[in-house]
C-alpha cells in the first residue's frame, strides 16, 4: 500500500469518526447463535470484483440462513443478480460521492432503515463508499475482507493473506461461516 493510499485511508477514518462518532467495536453473539435475523451484503462497486463476488452471494445467504437478506449493489449491476434469490435490493450510484469518496444523497437513509444485525462487505480492498455504507447500517457485526483494519467502519476482519485470489478468499469466507 502506497503512502498516499495509507494517508487517504487514515483521513477517511478520521473524517468518518468526527462526522458520525465512533461505532461500538464490540459485538455479542446472541443466545440464538450466529444465525442473523437480517443479513446485509455490500457488493463491490468495481466490475471485476463484482463479477467474482456475485457468484458467492447465493451460497453466502444459504450458509448464514438469515430470516431476511438485503443486498446493497451498484445500480447498473443489479440486473446481474439472480431473480430467484429471496432478497431485497438497495442500489446506489457510485458517481454520487463527496470529495473523500463517501456516498451522498438518500442512500444513507435507505441503509439505516435496514436494521440489519450483520453486514458483510465483499469489497476486497478499502473503498470509502462501501465502508461508509456498511458502517451506516449500524449493524452490531460489520465484517470486512480488507486486511488493513479500520475500526470506525468494521469490527470483524477476515485476513486471508495477499497470496489468495478473490475467489479463494470468498471460498474461505463460506467455509468460515
Amino acid at each position: 500500500m502506497t503512502f498516499r493510499e495509507q494517508l487517504r485511508r487514515r483521513l477517511c477514518a478520521i473524517y468518518w469518526s468526527f462526522r458520525n462518532g465512533h461505532l461500538d467495536g464490540k459485538f455479542s453473539i446472541p443466545a440464538t447463535g450466529l444465525r442473523p435475523k437480517h443479513l446485509a451484503v455490500v457488493l463491490p462497486p468495481e466490475f471485476h470484483d463484482f463479477d467474482v463476488a456475485h457468484h458467492f452471494l447465493e451460497p453466502l445467504i444459504e450458509h448464514t440462513n438469515p430470516q431476511a437478506a438485503t443486498v446493497i449493489v451498484r445500480e447498473n449491476f443489479r440486473t446481474w443478480l439472480s431473480r430467484d434469490l429471496p432478497i431485497k435490493l438497495v442500489t446506489f450510484d457510485l458517481d454520487e460521492h463527496d470529495w473523500l469518496g463517501f456516498p451522498k444523497g438518500n442512500i444513507y437513509k435507505k441503509v439505516k432503515e435496514l436494521e440489519a444485525d450483520v453486514v458483510v462487505d465483499l469489497t476486497p480492498a478499502f473503498t470509502p463508499f462501501t465502508a461508509a455504507l456498511a458502517a451506516s447500517t449500524a449493524a452490531p457485526l460489520r465484517v470486512s475482507l480488507d486486511s488493513v483494519h479500520e475500526h470506525c467502519f468494521y469490527n470483524f476482519f477476515l485476513n486471508f493473506g495477499p497470496d489468495k485470489t478473490l475467489a479463494e478468499r470468498y471460498d474461505l469466507l463460506l467455509r468460515y461461516v
